[in-house]
């Protein structure tokens, strides 16, 4: 006979950085539902997969602090064979667009009680998306301060949010300086209007790399200086 549901063992793994956090997920999933076990933690996704564990569902937290990239961490995962449950808190919700993007089956914040979060990891073992009515707002939200920008928006903002100067951007692009100038402007403007500040290069790049316009460069190398 095929165990229901409630009764099929989940395996889980968690990634987060708050040692603290990790000890209570472990009583607290087995407790709200007797069949979760969580049976490695790490702090960095590599660490997670180090030894090759077989995990059904992972909860990972969207901001760690090795600098990691979260729809990244999404990818790895979810090419190791694991559904992913991504969770952060009320504040942070920035990354959320790019982790579902990625891949992520279910969200979940920090705040939530932990029967809430058990509920999340279960669904997703089987597959569904498991997205609460509140983070669905929020990634709504998210969405809709994303401002649309053309194709060569795009391309000029991957270019220059990561150290280019206007001068090879418009090299690349075959175009006239002044035209990536007046691009910067309407991309920058498009920031404004969504109450994004977006105004040096280091700002406009993170808030391209929020949005999935740009790719994370390595620590130590992301720009610094003012447009």
């Amino acid at each position: 006979m095929t165990k229901s549901h409630e009764t099929t063992r989940v395996r889980v793994g968690a990634v987060d950085d708050q040692p603290v956090i990790l000890c209570g997920l472990g009583t607290g999933l087995q407790h709200a539902d007797p069949g979760l076990r969580l049976v490695k933690t790490a702090s960095t996704v590599g660490d997670l997969l180090s030894d090759q564990p077989r995990l059904d569902v992972v909860l990972l937290d969207v901001s760690l602090r090795d600098g990691s990239a979260p729809d990244d961490n999404v990818r790895r995962l979810c090419q190791a064979g694991c559904h992913v449950v991504v969770y952060m808190a009320e504040d942070n919700v920035g990354p959320l667009p790019r982790a579902v993007r990625a891949g992520a089956l279910g969200a979940v914040f920090k705040e939530s009680e932990l029967g809430l979060v058990a509920a999340a990891v279960r669904t997703v073992s089987r597959g569904e998306v498991a997205v609460s009515q509140t983070v669905a707002t929020a990634l709504q939200r998210c969405e809709r301060l994303r401002p649309q920008l053309s194709p060569r928006e795009r391309e000029v903002v991957a270019l220059y949010s990561v150290g280019l100067p206007v001068k090879s951007v418009a090299r690349r692009l075959g175009v006239e300086p002044n035209t990536v100038k007046a691009l910067l402007k309407r991309i920058r403007d498009k920031y404004a209007a969504v109450q994004r500040q977006a105004r040096t290069r280091a700002a406009l790049y993170e808030r391209a790399l929020e949005d999935g316009y740009v790719e994370e460069v390595a620590v130590g190398v992301r720009p610094t200086h003012v447009a």
